[in-house]
């Protein structure tokens, strides 16, 4: 009962400020499958920080953070298992309810209009005005090919496929 209601006043806090933590506060997060990937999509207005080593960092202003995780083998075109044994850089924003397993996010688009400080393996740096950039986080030594389809009026129709076995 105690860590539901510090939950409840964290949310209302940060709600209340204009600010978000990984998609906690006055952020909307959308899970959604599409035929190759789960696909988790952030988007926060004011004060957002984000801890996932994928793209960590701070913005102020809007961003919108589009995380993308592949389908096993089995339930794809995906054979390989893409990303090093016991990595995980979207834990935090797995896709809730996903049918199948879910792998760990190798990718992320992320769009912004505000103030940003990066400092995570793919940035580092600060950026004022409008960035838009797509990062794809593949394993050393990965032999093989990778495909990313999106329009991003429409997310849904998104297509990740990899071709390729393990390094």
């Amino acid at each position: 009962m105690r860590g539901r209601l510090h939950a409840v006043a964290a949310l209302l806090v940060t709600s209340c400020t204009g600010c978000s933590i990984n998609g906690l506060g006055l952020a909307s997060v959308d899970r959604f499958e599409t035929d190759t990937a789960h696909v988790v999509v952030v988007k926060a207005w004011g004060g957002h920080l984000s801890t996932q080593s994928i793209d960590r960092g701070w913005t102020l202003g809007w961003s919108r953070r589009v995380y993308l995780h592949p389908k096993t083998a089995s339930r794809s075109r995906t054979p390989g298992r893409p990303g090093p044994a016991g990595s995980d850089p979207g834990a935090r924003l797995r896709a809730s309810g996903a049918s199948g397993d879910v792998l760990p996010a190798i990718g992320t688009v992320v769009d912004v209009a505000g103030l940003s400080l990066d400092a995570n393996s793919l940035r580092t740096g600060m950026h004022l005005g409008l960035r838009s950039s797509a990062a794809l986080r593949l394993p050393l030594g990965f032999e093989g090919t990778v495909l990313l389809r999106y329009d991003s009026e429409d997310l849904q129709t998104l297509e990740l496929e990899i071709t390729g076995g393990e390094p």
